[in-house]
Parts: C-alpha cells; structure tokens; sequence
C-alpha cells in the first residue's frame, strides 16, 4: 500500500507536477501517461536499471546527465526530458544490443522498429536466445514469492538464470510468477504436457481470487495462496487500499437455517457437495432455467414467506431545517489520485446548511456504508450528498449502473425495496439522497488536470447541495397486495405457471379465455370478458396471460405494453443465445406493472415456472413500496388534455372525475371537470410525462425548476 510521503515539485517536459517523495522517476512518469521504454522494470520489486531503456534526461544543481529512470529517486527542483535527441540516441543504441542478443524474440522485435531498427545491428551469437538477463524472475523469486529458487550464474557474457545445479529445485512452488513477469517468454510453464501462453498465465493468475457464496465476498485460498506456501509475497495487501486483507483468517463451518439450496453453473457442485430433496443445479447461460429453477426453489420455503399485511409507516423526511453532510468517496485510488479530495471537502463545509463532511475510502463496501449511516444519526443529518460514481438517487438501474453502484445504494438503503431498512437503520430520520459522478465527470475526463477536476467536482458537490437544500418532504407510498393471481388463457404454459403458485400458496384463479380488457395496478386489477351486456369480471393482485396463439393478445398489446413477438425485432447485444424453443425472456413482463405473458411458442414447463418465479417476486412479501420519485399532478394548473395517458408507456396516468377512472376516448365529453391522476404503483419515475405536459401540471419527481435554477446558481457562483 502506497504512504503519501512529503510533495516534491518537478519540471517534466516543461510542465510543472507535484508527485510524493520517495518514488522513483520511471513510476512517476508512467502513471503521467508518458510513454518510457523499458524490460526489466515492475512495480511489485526492486527497480534492477538493467536494460537501460527508460533512460532521460535530468538537470539538477546546473548539471545535465543521462539515467535510468527506474532507479532514481525524485526530487525537488528536478528538471526532466523524456524524448530529448540525447535520450532517443541512448535508447536506440541499447534496444540495439538487446536485439542483436534475442533477435528471434516478438517483443524484442516490436519494440526495435517502434525505433526505427529493422535488423540486429551486431552480430547474434545465439539466434535462438530468448533471455535478455533482465532479472525480473529473479527478483520476483526473492522478494515477492520468497522461495528463492532462481540466480544468476557466472559473470560477464557468460551468465545466465538457473535454479540451484540447473535442476528444478523442490523449494519451487510452481506458482508461475517467474513466467508472468518475464517480458520476453523465455520462461514457459506446462500444464499437464501443455505450454501455456503468456495471455493464459494472466488468465490462471486471476483465477486465483475466489469468492465464497454467502456471504458475497473475496476470500483468500490457501491452497493457492503464495503467501501461505513461503510466508512471502503479500502483494494483495500491498495495494489494498481499504486495508481489507487479513492472512490469519481461517475457515469456518456455520450452520444454515435454509429450505433450499442453488448451486449455479455446476451439476457436479450439487451432486458431490449436497443431496436430498430442496438442492438445484443452474446453468447462468440460460436465464429462462434459471427463473424456472428460483420458482421451484420458492417453492420449497414458501411456508416461510413472511408478509406485511398492514401498511407501513413511512415517515417523511424533517424539512426545516436542513441538515445536510456530504461524504466524498476516493474509490480506493480512482478518484483521489486526481481529485484533491480534502479540498472538495473543506468547500463543502462552506456551503449553507452543510453541517458535517467527511471522506470515505469506499463507499460500496458496507463498512463504509455503515460509518455513513453512523454519521447521519450521530449529527441528525436529514439530508446525504455523496459524491462517488453513482450518478442519481433513482429507484431504476440503467445500462450505466455497476455492481458497485447498485451495491452503495443498497446498503444506504436507497432503493425501494430498502425502505424498512431504511428506516430501522436512521433510527426513524428517513434522510433523503443526492448523488453526483465525480469519478467518471471529474477525476476519469479531466485525468490529466488534477486542478480541473478538483475544481469540477467542487461545482458538482455544491449543485448537489444546493438542490439537497430544497428536497421537500416525502413519502414513498406503500401498496398493499393480496394474493390473488389470475392466470389466463389455454396456452400449456398456463398449467405449469399456475402449479408452482398454487405450490407457493398463493390464491390462483384460472381461464381459458384471454380477457378483452385489463385494467388497474398492482393489487388492484379488473380483468373483462365479453361486452354489450354480457360483461365477466375478476379482480386480482397479478395477472398472467398464457394464451395458445399470439393472435389472441392483440385486443390487450396496447392496453398493457405487451411487446412484439420475439421473432419480429432483434434481440439486444450481449444478450444470452437461448435453447432452440425457448422465447425471448424480455417479453415475459408486459409494461404494465404487475401483468405477465407466457409466450406461446416457449417450453411450457420451463416458461410457467419462470413467470411464476416473477409473480411471487412482486407478491411475495404482500406490500410493494412505490418509487421515491413518482411524478405528481398539480390539479390546479391540470387543463385534463390527456397528454400523460398517451405518452406514459407505463399507464401510470389517468383521468379521473370524483376518483373514477374516465377513459380518455370519452373525457371530452365528460360533463365534470377531470384531472391527471398519476397511479404510484405505475410510475417508474422517468419524467416522460412531465416534460410533454403543454400546462406544465406535472412534477417529475426529481428536480424541479426550483432546484435546477439553484443547482446552475450554485455552478455558476
């Protein structure tokens, strides 16, 4: 792990930089971007100088001299050339020797006409030599691995690397370091009869770090671990910047009160570790299985499925007065190695209502998570500003949305289906967040000007702030659902779909007829069948609809967002190729909350299960709490054009007249006055309606003109 040590100032090329003392110039000048040379050079051992590559030019005390970079120290007041005439002279005349050694070595070859050397310019000894004496694996023995089975041997143009009497010595522990470090492959390691490449040997060294199953964590293997074969190595604890490796942790045994058990992507995992009835095997390449396979799994704990059946009590956030802290994360290195982050946070303190700031070194871990969580009731805070690589508060993940970021929002509790959490965890404060990208926006675009993106992510802070400070109170409703599910329809599927919800003890009611009409939200459907008198009608929590045909869902395509049939447009990039047979899983959820399709030409089976695991899912817990952003409708400034209900792919909006629901064919010639209603259960929050609205009647539910007017204030001051 790297120690900021005391700054130095240097002159590189002309430009001004401040590094911390105690590195070397070769490390300082790679990670400016600048491209050096060089073969006998990592990070993780002792700079050698050998190949004499990463040669520069310094001036120091009036003085101009050629080095190595790798082995000299910075300074302050050092004046640095990276690509002087001196300097390119000097390099080509040594990447020359090391041609003329292994003339027959791709990396060496390559690097030679990167500088204008097209052939060996001395005569070649031995032209199958590949080892150009660099001493990495040397190195890399000693002082990382510490078995110390490699040396060098003899002197002068007679040395050579050999294991002690040039055999393969029992001290070695064939970890393969020696073969990864080496930049010219003269090292080769064979796995059962076969030489790995250099690409595979990356590939066999990632392998390495493993994670354990519950919980979702790294661990280190000791059966793999260099540091538990010679005592040596560490290097994970070297660049661990949250300081989270701990080498005298041991296994432990911890018995589980579970009702069923997945394993995926290995049948051979489940049959050799676990038996009996409740244990399943999946296979991630197909995600049909997979839902299929949950829907099983549910099914065998369902008597354990714990459900809210009275409302909870969500309590809104205090608005007066605010107390805002802001937390800025440093991303373990990727956001404070540009970024001056004590500098962001001591402007924070200035801005108003801002009454506590501190840095976190990740903020998705739940540690850190948790010292937030402290900060907020230790200081009463009722607002949260952090500034990480999460981009808004949303309750929706989009394409942009990493592990990492869904997992920070998660732990603070901001997501939905956090809200219990929410609550238990602020001690009833219910703070509301602000989130701003300061790695991507700042530290990532202005990589090369630490001062612009410190200055950058200032600006973001206080727009953040600034719109903290106007947040009004609010609630996310929360919907009751009961348990009733209709499932409609003649298609195969229906059966298999309704016999593991019955499984899962949920309230079926069966079809066979597709309904002309679906209408409501979660917890609160209407199905119709037939009309001009002769009207059915069912009410229910959830629908599915399992037709025979695809022709038989064409009254409903519009009416609940069913998409295209999987044939009829192209499925996203990355999307997993499914078994022939087996419909396209993005049609299984229709757009309006709550209804689901099996589509017809799908293995009914496989597809009944699945869409039942997504029935329980929505209804399992018999409460779903509505998005934190769900836009609202001013009904004074409401004119009922009916623009919302034909542009809101969700139906979230409707036009209602004394709370009944009007259709939009028949609202002109309605003789009361209506108004926009928009469903909470619905609403995903996107602000589509909002930004049609010709009456500007409507509120996204995230920034109002209000708040952006402050937050371009608060830019511009």
């Amino acid at each position: 792990m790297k120690v900021a040590g005391k700054m130095v100032t240097l002159i590189v090329n002309g430009q001004e930089v401040q590094v911390d003392s105690g590195r070397n110039l070769l490390e300082v000048l790679l990670e400016m971007g600048i491209d050096i040379p060089n073969l006998c050079y990592h990070p993780a051992v002792t700079p050698y100088g050998g190949c004499r590559l990463c040669v520069v030019e310094i001036k120091r005390h009036g003085r101009t001299q050629i080095t190595a970079s790798c082995t000299f120290p910075v300074e302050d007041g050092l004046e640095v050339l990276t690509h002087s005439p001196q300097v390119l002279q000097v390099r080509k005349q040594m990447m020359g020797l090391h041609y003329s050694r292994c003339p027959n070595v791709p990396a060496i070859k390559q690097m030679a006409a990167a500088m204008g050397i097209d052939e060996p310019p001395f005569p070649t000894e031995n032209p199958d030599e590949d080892c150009i004496l660099c001493g990495l694996c040397v190195r890399v023995c000693h002082e990382v691995v510490g078995a110390k089975v490699l040396g060098f041997v003899s002197r002068g143009v007679t040395r050579f690397v050999s294991p002690p009497f040039g055999e393969i010595s029992d001290q070695c522990v064939r970890c393969g370091a020696c073969a990864l470090v080496c930049p010219t492959g003269a090292i080769q390691i064979e796995v059962k009869g076969r030489t790995l490449s250099h690409e595979q040997l990356i590939q066999l060294q990632g392998a390495i770090s493993r994670r354990t199953t519950v919980p979702d964590i790294p661990y280190l293997d000791p059966t793999t671990c260099i540091h538990f074969k010679t005592n040596g190595c560490k290097l994970c604890e070297r660049i661990c910047e949250a300081q989270a490796i701990v080498y005298d942790m041991v296994p432990e045994e911890v018995d589980l009160d579970i009702g069923a058990v997945v394993v995926a992507d290995s049948q051979q995992a489940a049959d050799e570790l676990l038996s009996g009835d409740g244990v399943y095997s999946i296979q991630l390449s197909d995600p049909l299985e997979v839902s299929a396979v949950t829907a099983k799994a549910m099914s065998d704990v369902a008597v354990y499925r714990e459900r809210f059946e009275s409302p909870l009590a969500v309590v809104p956030m205090p608005s007066i007065p605010p107390r805002v802290g802001v937390f800025v994360c440093r991303c373990g290195g990727q956001i404070d190695s540009v970024v001056a982050v004590d500098q962001v946070i001591a402007s924070a303190h200035q801005l108003p209502c801002v009454v506590y700031a501190e840095d976190l070194p990740f903020s998705c871990s739940e540690e850190y998570a948790q010292a937030l969580r402290q900060a907020v009731t230790d200081h009463h805070l009722n607002r949260v500003v952090l500034a990480a690589c999460s981009c808004c508060s949303l309750d929706q993940v989009c394409y942009s949305c990493t592990t990492q970021r869904i997992r920070c929002k998660t732990n603070l509790g901001v997501l939905a289906a956090d809200s219990a959490k929410l609550r238990e965890t602020y001690a009833g404060m219910s703070p509301q967040f602000e989130f701003v990208n300061i790695r991507e926006h700042c530290a990532w675009l202005h990589s090369d000007d630490p001062a612009t993106a410190t200055a950058e992510a200032e600006r973001l802070v206080a727009a953040a702030v600034a719109k903290a400070n106007l947040l009004s109170p609010a609630a996310r409703p929360v919907i009751q659902l009961g348990s009733r599910v209709l499932v409609a329809g003649d298609g195969a599927a229906a059966v298999a779909c309704a016999d593991v919800l019955v499984a899962q003890g949920f309230a079926v009611k069966r079809s066979q007829g597709i309904p002309s009409a679906v209408v409501g939200s979660p917890g609160r459907f209407t199905a119709t069948w037939g009309g001009n008198g002769n009207q059915r009608q069912m009410e229910a929590d959830a629908v599915v609809l399992a037709p025979s045909e695809a022709g038989q869902l064409s009254g409903l395509r519009d009416m609940v967002g069913i998409a295209d049939p999987p044939n009829s447009f192209s499925m996203p990039e990355g999307t997993p190729q499914l078994q022939p047979g087996i419909s396209n899983p993005w049609s299984m959820t229709a757009k309006l909350t709550g209804v689901f399709v099996c589509p017809p030409d799908s293995q009914a089976e496989v597809m009944g299960a699945a869409v039942a695991a997504k029935v329980a899912a929505l209804l399992g817990r018999g409460q779903m709490v509505a998005e934190c952003n769900v836009a609202r409708v001013d009904p004074q400034r409401c004119r009922a054009c009916g623009t919302c209900v034909s542009i809101c792919e969700f139906h979230a909006p409707r036009l209602v007249a004394d709370n009944a629901v009007v259709p939009l064919e028949i609202f002109a010639q309605h003789e009361e006055r209506l108004v926009s209603r928009i469903d909470p259960a619905l609403c995903h929050g996107c602000g589509t309606c909002a930004a049609h609205c010709p009456s500007g009647a409507i509120t996204a539910g995230y920034s109002t003109d209000e708040q952006i007017e402050a937050m371009l204030a608060a830019m511009l001051a």
